[in-house]
């Protein structure tokens, strides 16, 4: 910005100095004028004013050896001099005008030489960033994702302990409809039982109607069917930086939600993103830290709050993104770490780490509505929450 202003300066420059240059011709042309009609003294007199300025030509008066006496050229002496004393106040008010355009250069922009977001006001900001993330919000309509999800867990008295093992499978989603299918090999931890190995392979999908879950029991493979999305919300990619933590709400509804915002743009590691602080339920501290080049998403989200039992809770999450589409950006790796301190000892400990891996992302490509059904196999016993009936599908 700062470049255009001095450009814009030196085009002011440049045609004030024309404007006088042609100011100046006019004026010379006037005070050495020749009559058409004159004598023969007058007219030697007139050209022999005209040695004096050999630049000024006149067509009508005849180009002869000049006979004017001396004085005659004084009054053109004194038009030359107010010419320069013109010239060079019309320097200095340029030089001026120049100087006034680089003050209020730096003044209005930053040292990264654009517009200091200083000037706006909390509520212009929130406007901004809430619009921001509103709009690429609404650009997303579906996709279909393979994942890997790895987690680790630590015993800690008095919490319970949280699985470790791995997730990957397939995820597809369109507005409000899912479907997936997942391979867990993962250790399930009970308070009264210890911990336990799941291996196993299951189907679940929503049409927007109907939640079917698909799984292999004892007793051969069971459907369940009901009203309620019943899912392990981490599953979801949307859960990973572009929207809510369930996936179900986009990013700008999460924003909405937060109690006594604060914004402001800072430097993160040489990264400019805004700063969103708030509340939620008034004991939930929230912060994002958005990054407008990259669909205004976050590329880190914590939760902070403090227990009764004297420890606080830090959900910190980091989050890096791909770019699935011109200008548009969607998870592709993300870290968690909850963290539990002890006020009284200060100690941390880290009761849970989680790492997100996406791969084969496709976004906005169209999905058949047949795929957010399961086709039950023969022979499934399949349970509806909704009518409590029970029943089993013929085997072939």
């Amino acid at each position: 910005m700062k470049n255009r202003k001095n450009r814009w300066v030196l085009v002011l420059c440049a045609a004030i100095l024309l404007a006088l240059t042609l100011y100046l011709y006019w004026h010379r042309s006037k005070d050495n004028a020749v009559p058409s009609v004159v004598t023969t003294q007058k007219t030697e007199e007139t050209h022999g004013q005209r040695e004096l300025t050999p630049n000024t030509t006149d067509p009508i008066a005849p180009q002869t050896p000049s006979t004017a006496a001396p004085e005659a050229a004084a009054p053109i002496a004194g038009n030359a001099t107010q010419d320069v004393e013109e010239i060079t106040e019309a320097l200095n008010f340029l030089e001026k005008i120049e100087e006034d355009s680089v003050a209020d250069a730096n003044i209005s922009t930053s040292d990264t030489g654009t517009d200091s977001p200083a000037a706006l006001t909390q509520a212009e900001l929130f406007q901004l960033v809430r619009e921001g993330v509103a709009y690429y919000d609404s650009l997303l309509e579906s996709g279909s994702v393979d994942f890997y999800l790895q987690t680790s867990s630590v015993d800690y008295p008095g919490a319970p302990r949280m699985p470790d093992g791995t997730y990957e499978g397939t995820f597809q989603f369109s507005g409000n409809r899912i479907r997936a299918e997942v391979t867990r090999n993962a250790t399930q931890y009970d308070e009264q039982f210890g911990g336990f190995q799941l291996s196993d392979t299951r189907q679940f999908a929503y049409d927007g109607e109907t939640f079917e879950n698909l799984e292999e029991t004892q007793r051969g493979q069971r459907l369940t069917r009901s009203s309620e999305v019943v899912a392990d919300p981490s599953i979801d990619p949307r859960a990973w930086g572009w929207g809510s933590e369930d996936g179900k709400r986009g990013l700008a509804d999460v924003i909405d939600r937060l109690e006594n915002p604060y914004i402001e743009q800072i430097d993160s590691d040489g990264i400019e993103v805004y700063h969103v602080k708030g509340t939620l339920q008034r004991i939930v501290e929230v912060e994002l830290w958005l990054n407008a080049e990259e669909s205004y998403r976050p590329i880190r989200h914590t939760f902070f709050t403090t227990n009764n039992n004297d420890t606080t809770t830090y959900v910190a999450r980091d989050y890096t993104y791909q770019e699935v589409a011109p200008d548009l950006w969607f998870p592709k790796s993300s870290t968690e770490v909850v963290t539990l301190t002890h006020l009284q000892t200060g100690s941390q400990t880290d009761l849970q780490t989680r790492t997100m891996q996406f791969s084969n992302l496709r976004i906005n490509e169209p999905i058949p509505s047949r795929k957010f059904s399961i086709e039950v196999p023969p022979g499934t016993t399949v349970f509806d929450a909704r009518t409590r009936e029970t029943f089993k599908t013929e085997a072939h």
